[in-house]
């Protein structure tokens, strides 16, 4: 092919049309819809015919996305505060955003403008500060016009008036458009969140929380120091000190900060009913354990059923994380299973691997650790959707102590020609840039992250499921919403690097891992699976001698949780089926 070439000039348009809708997602935070659209373009041979391109499979611009992906992670970091200031953008009525330029001008929506009882634009002395925050601000605009890093990127703000919020700062670069100068200012993101006493149940279970735990926690997160706390609690400085370091522990974040951001996300992005309710649904962290690992790594698992009951893997799927409904819960309860679900490294809050090139490896150690930790004989792999290929590497590294698979919602060893025209087309995408070109795959998770940060998960989880009506509907129910919640903020916590290592364990060919499980195997998908078609399914069973499979007529993502009493059967009849095989 020469330099000039129709096709190579076509190549080059297509990849380029995808950049610029790349670069264009920090400043229009509703364009990922063309993102996705010009990565398909470039991918795919044509909408006809969505196998990917020759330059696709040869993997001739995944360097060149690399560099883009970096740039493009600063440019989303550094436009996120003036994203979140467009009031459209702004999921929650108790979200004030706020921008300071360089010179002290500050530009903000309507929440902020009601919080500072000012109008926008002003000068940054208008702002209706206590003395402190003012001096604290200054000392912030001054470091990041100098360029320096800021040294946190969570305060408490107090107002004149006495009243204190948690706020989020970052640096908020902006761009002269005479010029072409770049200045840098200072981004911020305050969480208009009344904690009170009624936030204590959802503090409390978010994270296991005892009791007094809760209310330190609850008095951190009103902007008190631990000094403050100590005299309001009538104890002293180092007990608070040591009941927050125990807060940080059951939480598995390392500083303060972070959980404050969590727990405000948690109440920002939570539907009316659903807080107030909380304790109705699983705790974020219910019956969560976290073994440590020789190497200085922990795995996070969640446990649910009954303790010394026939042993369960649980292996999630990719945007679905470890979380059972209740049904489900009581179900393994009431049946005798003893369920044991870790996240897989980089997930939740399981550590990431010491080696990136060694993921498929760490998960699979991960597993056995857990397993010998708890069980003492032979265990039930469960694999749901995308953790199917590491849940049959986990089968196989456990040879006769895996005493049987069941396959919920999973998918099959890709076939390009066939089985991607059944996909959605975000799916369809995601799954040919994991296998091919990784690092444009990660620049789609990174623009795909920040759209989730600015709408809200409901709207996120709307537009993802978009032509899976079955899905849509389960989204209605608040407990099936909370549990996809937690998914997303599961596989997001951590970043988007484990990400794409384990998009590129689910592309892999994992067909001999398959083969080589010498336990029964028994399938359960729905009629309306979006990802993976239930006849493409049938098809690969029967040719391995585990058919038939066990049809769900309705069901979709979220087939596990709309379905329990299925799941469950089809979790009997396999022990059934064990126990007759010997």
């Amino acid at each position: 092919m020469n330099d000039f070439s129709p096709e190579r000039t076509d190549v080059s348009g297509k990849l380029l049309h995808f950049l610029d809708s790349a670069y264009e997602a920090p400043f229009d935070p509703g364009n990922f819809d063309q993102v996705i659209d010009s990565a398909a373009a470039y991918l795919f041979r044509s909408p006809e015919n969505p196998v990917p391109a020759n330059h696709v499979s040869r993997g001739l611009h995944d360097q060149l996305f690399t560099s883009h992906a970096d740039r493009l992670q600063r440019l989303l970091e550094a436009q996120e505060p003036n994203s979140r200031a467009r009031p459209e953008t702004l999921v929650k009525d108790r979200l004030a955003a706020l921008v300071i330029a360089p010179g002290g001008t500050c530009l903000g929506n309507s929440n902020a403008a009601s919080l500072f009882d000012v109008a926008f634009p002003c000068n940054f002395d208008a702002l209706c500060l206590a003395g402190t925050s003012r001096h604290h601000l200054r000392k912030m605009l001054a470091d990041t016009a100098r360029l320096q890093p800021l040294a946190t990127d969570s305060i408490v703000l107090e107002l004149a008036g006495g009243d204190r919020f948690v706020a989020r700062v970052t640096q908020h670069q902006s761009v002269d458009p005479k010029t072409g100068r770049t200045s840098s200012g200072l981004g911020i993101t305050i969480a208009r969140i009344l904690w009170d006493e009624e936030s204590l149940p959802l503090i409390r279970d978010s994270f296991d929380l005892s009791g007094s735990e809760a209310e330190v926690l609850l008095e951190i997160l009103r902007g008190r120091s631990h000094a403050e706390i100590a005299e309001i609690r009538g104890r002293s400085v180092e007990t608070i000190r040591s009941q927050a370091k125990a807060i940080l522990g059951k939480s598995g974040f390392a500083r303060m900060p972070q959980l404050i951001t969590l727990m405000n996300q948690l109440a920002l992005f939570s539907e009316p009913g659903v807080t107030a309710a909380a304790d109705a649904f699983p705790s974020l962290s219910r019956d969560i354990q976290k073994f440590d690992l020789p190497e200085g790594r922990r795995v996070a698992c969640h446990r649910e059923g009954r303790s010394g009951g026939v042993p369960v893997l649980f292996v999630h799927g990719y945007i679905t994380g470890p979380y059972f409904n209740a049904p489900l819960a009581r179900g393994f309860s009431e049946l005798g299973f003893d369920v044991l679900a870790p996240s897989r490294p980089g997930f939740g809050q399981t550590s990431a691997p010491i080696d990136w090139e060694r993921f498929d490896d760490t998960v699979v150690e991960d597993a056995l650790a857990v397993c010998r930790a708890h069980f003492d004989r032979p265990v039930i792999v469960v694999a749901h959707q995308g953790g199917v290929s590491h849940a049959c590497r986990i089968a196989r590294a456990l040879g006769p102590d895996c005493r049987g698979m069941l396959m919920i919602s999973a998918g099959i060893p890709i076939d390009e020609t066939r089985h991607l025209h059944h996909m959605n087309l975000q799916t369809r995408v995601a799954a040919v840039a994991a296998r091919y070109t990784p690092s444009m795959f990660a620049m789609l998770l990174r623009i795909g992250i920040a759209q989730f940060n600015r709408i809200g998960h409901v709207a996120y989880l709307n537009k993802y499921f978009k032509g899976s009506d079955a899905d849509l509907a389960a989204l209605e129910q608040p407990e099936i919403l909370d549990i996809y919640r937690r998914n997303v903020h599961h596989m997001i916590a951590q970043g988007t690097r484990h990400m794409v290592q384990d998009g590129r364990a689910a592309m892999a060919d994992w067909s001999d891992d398959y083969a080589a499980v010498g336990c029964p195997i028994h399938w359960l998908h729905g009629s309306a699976d979006p990802v993976m078609g239930v006849d493409f399914v049938h098809e690969w069973a029967e040719a391995h001698g585990h058919g038939p499979v066990d049809v769900v007529e309705g069901g979709a993502n979220s087939m596990m949780w709309m379905y329990p009493d299925r799941v469950l059967a089809a979790l009997t009849r396999l022990v059934t089926a064990t126990e007759r095989a010997g």
